[in-house]
């Protein structure tokens, strides 16, 4: 606020120092320039747009045409990965449940219990716990 004053004051201030209007405004007086020269245009039948077709000479022409390129071999699919062991996916869920990505963590417990023939009874107690 004191500074939005002391601004007003000092505008307040130039504003009485300046002149008091009596002699009128100088006037601006633009000299005349020279008439620019011409400058060359393009003859007409030199500014085409669109090319010209020019007629075919030797139309029996023999062209060699390039062989078709040979298609690429197919890529052999990826064998599959084997399934991680139900210690490892525990060890995975838990990671994920610590990290705070629980669709991951489901996931991996879903998955260690569809292996539940292969679980030891911990194994199962920890995956169903985690579940809830």
């Amino acid at each position: 606020m004191r500074r939005l004053i002391i601004l007003l004051i000092g505008v307040l201030l130039l504003a009485a120092c300046a002149d008091s209007g009596d002699e009128p405004p100088v006037p601006l007086a633009l000299e005349p320039t020279g008439t620019p020269l011409p400058t060359p245009t393009l003859v007409p039948a030199l500014a085409t747009w669109q090319p010209t077709a020019t007629p075919d000479a030797t139309p029996a022409l023999n062209v060699a045409r390039p062989k078709p390129t040979p298609s690429p071999t197919a890529t052999p699919s990826p064998t599959p990965s084997p399934t991680p062991l139900p210690a490892t996916r525990l060890a995975a869920s838990n990671t994920y449940l610590q990290n705070g990505n629980d669709k991951a963590a489901i996931n991996e417990l879903e998955a260690v219990l569809s292996q539940r023939s292969s679980l030891t009874p911990s194994q199962t107690q920890s995956t169903l716990y985690s579940l809830g």
